[in-house]
């Protein structure tokens, strides 16, 4: 059950994408003139296979988000499926709990590395980028992962406090 009546929400998940299809394009023509420098004038760009990996990190992270917000987890709900409706919901409400705490976790474990690698300064080798920000790529993930699932969660109670005997739109 995807939020999708939350402006912020969608303003987050469409900025994401879009920047996610920014980073994806800038990776491929760091790529193309690399291996161009590389094949016709026998250099290369020092930092480009650092910095793509960053961004590549960064893509995989920032969809992780994109994906929590739209519910499309990888879950195994075969038997799931199978139960009655309330207690898909109850299964949905915990599936939504374990994500946030897990998720939250992960951002405050993020949060020791990014500020560990801030206050030593540490640099990468290639592109002597301050690791503290392709470290913080992980913080702001897991903590917005966090943030999502628990407004699912809210969002799943909201509907098991109703009463069963609504009348059904179609």
């Amino acid at each position: 059950m995807p939020l999708r009546n939350s402006f912020l929400l969608e303003r987050l998940t469409s900025m994401l994408r879009a920047v996610l299809g920014i980073f994806l394009i800038l990776g491929v023509l760091l790529n193309c003139t690399n291996a161009a420098m590389r094949w016709l004038w026998g250099g290369n760009i020092v930092w480009a296979e650092e910095v793509m990996t960053y961004g590549m990190i960064f893509i995989i992270m920032a969809g992780t988000v994109i994906v929590t917000s739209a519910d499309q987890q990888l879950r195994m709900d075969a038997i799931a499926l199978k139960l009655p409706p309330i207690f898909q919901e109850v299964l949905k409400l915990l599936s939504h709990l374990v994500l946030a705490g897990v998720a939250a976790y992960l951002a405050v474990q993020s949060w020791t590395v990014v500020s560990m690698m801030f206050r030593m300064g540490q640099v990468s080798v290639a592109a002597r980028l301050p690791m503290w920000i392709p470290h913080s790529v992980f913080l702001v993930s897991f903590a917005l992962c966090a943030l999502v699932s628990l407004l699912m969660a809210g969002k799943v109670l909201g509907f098991l406090a109703q009463p069963s005997n609504k009348i059904v739109e179609g």
